[in-house]
């Protein structure tokens, strides 16, 4: 798994994207990809998370998006 922090994310289209710690170009994630995110919850840009990146039609996409820690935290 690939460890990054979320940069953006938009809650009307249910996307946004994260940082990877390896400096590698960001990676677009929607709703559905989350997990250990309580459904009245959204991430929010300095969220920590950990993450697994996988090929998809039109590119790199993060899949099984974990928080590690909130913004706040």
């Amino acid at each position: 798994m690939t460890h990054g922090t979320v940069i953006t994310y938009d809650s009307a289209q249910s996307s946004g994207y994260i940082q990877p710690d390896n400096d590698d170009e960001r990676v677009p994630f929607d709703r559905d990809s989350l997990v250990n995110y309580p459904d009245d919850e959204t991430p929010t840009a300095g969220d920590r998370v950990r993450f697994n990146v996988e090929g998809g039609l039109v590119g790199l996409w993060a899949t099984h998006v974990e928080r590690l820690t909130t913004s706040t935290e």
